[in-house]
């Protein structure tokens, strides 16, 4: 039995397991957020919490270095970072980034923990279950079944179909929180769900078409959508948004007036 103390998990120990692959239950790996089973193999190594049960770490994101020299910055060494911040975006990929991650401090420059593994292993995305995902680390220039753009990238491609999705798609998380654009936080969506497909639908930030067969951000309680792409743009995070007077309408009422004999209209809101 192997059992570990973590920097990113230091309220309790953390022992070595065998993981089950099961179809319908994606345990998240807290490092690189991709799922535990990441092999065609019945089972995967991986660190679980032996207090919380749902604390995941892949056996290779739990032994990374605490300092790496890396080619894409060979100026300085980076620093490992248990969890880079909210508003972090990997300088290699661009995707906005929360999890394990190493950082030069001097010239804020971040990496991703997805940038920095072996990543020549085989694994499950859970938009595309039934097959595997290989990565093909030159980039290439294709229509992504993810989010539909024809970009140059890394990417990940399945063997067994035409399944293919750029490799900063395949590191979208689950949820995203646009406040500047949208109250809520909003789930990552493979497709528009069937009860919305019977009327077109536009992404609350470009205004564009979402298509109903491509990934977005959705707000199930607004049936608010966002494209893939714009939810990873980095104006999503600022703060504030400006909105213009011709978005904003507040009700009128009529209110009569008994002594002057005149109508007029209020607004409750303002």
């Amino acid at each position: 039995m192997t059992m570990i103390q973590h920097i990113s998990h230091l309220e309790h120990t953390l022992e070595l397991k065998n993981v089950v692959y099961e179809k319908e239950v994606s345990h998240m790996c807290y490092g690189c957020n991709k799922p535990i089973i990441t092999t065609l193999s019945s089972c995967n190594a991986a660190y679980t919490c032996t207090s919380c049960k749902s604390f995941f770490l892949h056996k290779t994101c739990a032994e990374l270095p605490t300092q790496i020299n890396h080619p894409m910055h060979d100026k300085h060494s980076l620093t490992f970072v248990p969890r880079l911040s909210s508003m972090s975006f990997c300088d290699i990929c661009k995707c906005k980034w929360e999890h394990f991650g190493y950082r030069c401090d001097i010239c804020d420059y971040d990496i991703c923990a997805i940038c920095t593994l072996d990543e020549d292993r085989v694994f499950y995305h859970t938009s595309h279950s039934d097959h595997s995902l290989n990565l093909m680390r030159r980039e290439a220039l294709f229509d992504c079944d993810a989010c539909g753009q024809k970009a140059k990238d890394s990417s990940y491609l399945c063997n067994n179909c035409d399944f293919w999705i750029h490799k900063s798609c395949a590191a979208s998380t689950n949820t995203v929180s646009m406040p500047n654009f949208h109250q809520h936080p909003m789930q990552l969506a493979f497709s528009i769900p069937e009860m919305h497909r019977g009327s077109d639908q536009f992404c609350g930030k470009c205004k564009e078409l979402v298509s109903k067969n491509y990934w977005s951000y959705y707000c199930q309680e607004c049936a608010y959508f966002v494209h893939v792409r714009c939810a990873a743009s980095p104006e999503t995070m600022v703060k504030t948004k400006q909105v213009k007077p011709a978005e904003v309408f507040h009700v009128l009422a009529s209110v009569y007036d008994i002594i002057s004999n005149t109508v007029s209209c209020v607004c409750s809101y303002c």
